[in-house]
C-alpha cells in the first residue's frame, strides 16, 4: 500500500503543474477486504463530446486490472498490462471510464489519464477574437477600423478614446497580403 501511495503522490507532483491543459486523474480500486462484490470499481469519470482522455500509467491489480469504456450502451474493458505504454492510447467522449478488478487481488490497483477537456480555456477560442491562419508562406495584415454608424468604416488606431461620441463601434479585420 506504501508503494501505491508513493506511485500516487509522484504521480500528482509530475503532472500537476498549472502550464498543462491537461487534468490527471487517479482511478484507485481498493484492496479486496475478502467480503462483498466479486468486480471492484473505482469512481468513473465521464468525457463529454470532444474531451480525450489518455492512458498515462498504471500498477498492481494483475492481470485482473482493468480500465472499463463505457460509449452509449456499449462497454469495452482496455487492459492496461496488455498495452503497450508508449502508444498511450486515447479515448474520446463522449464516454464514461471507470477502473475495474477482480476482487480475487487483495491489492489497490492505479490507473492514471490524462483529461483534456474540450471546453477548457486552453482549448476555447472566444467567439470575439480573430484568428490568423495557419499559413507559413502567409503574411496578414490586422486593420483596426471605428464607425459611429456601422455602414461606414475607418481605418483607426489603438489608443485612448473619448466618451463625447454617442455610439463608437470597433471591428479588426484580417487581409492576406501575398
Amino acid at each position: 500500500m506504501k508503494t501505491l501511495s508513493a506511485a500516487c503522490l509522484i504521480y500528482a507532483l509530475l503532472f500537476s503543474s498549472p502550464c498543462n491543459a491537461a487534468e490527471y486523474v487517479n482511478l484507485i480500486v481498493p484492496p479486496y477486504s475478502g467480503e462483498g462484490p466479486t468486480l471492484m470499481y473505482s469512481q468513473t469519470i465521464t468525457l463529454e463530446a470532444g474531451d480525450i482522455a489518455q492512458l498515462i500509467f498504471s500498477q498492481g491489480g494483475g492481470d485482473t486490472q482493468s480500465l472499463e469504456v463505457q460509449i452509449g450502451t456499449d462497454k469495452f474493458n482496455l487492459s492496461p498490462q496488455s498495452s503497450n505504454h508508449n502508444l498511450q492510447p486515447q479515448i474520446a467522449g463522449p464516454a464514461v471510464l471507470r477502473s475495474m478488478r477482480s476482487s480475487l487481488s487483495n491489492a489497490a490497483s492505479l490507473i492514471v489519464l490524462a483529461i483534456t477537456r474540450a471546453n477548457s480555456p486552453a482549448n476555447v477560442i472566444p467567439a470575439n477574437a480573430v484568428v490568423i491562419p495557419e499559413d507559413a508562406g502567409g503574411q496578414y495584415q490586422v486593420i483596426l477600423e471605428s464607425s459611429t454608424d456601422l455602414l461606414n468604416w475607418a481605418v483607426t488606431n489603438p489608443g485612448t478614446y473619448g466618451g463625447s461620441t454617442p455610439k463608437r463601434f470597433f471591428r479588426t479585420r484580417i487581409v492576406k497580403l501575398n
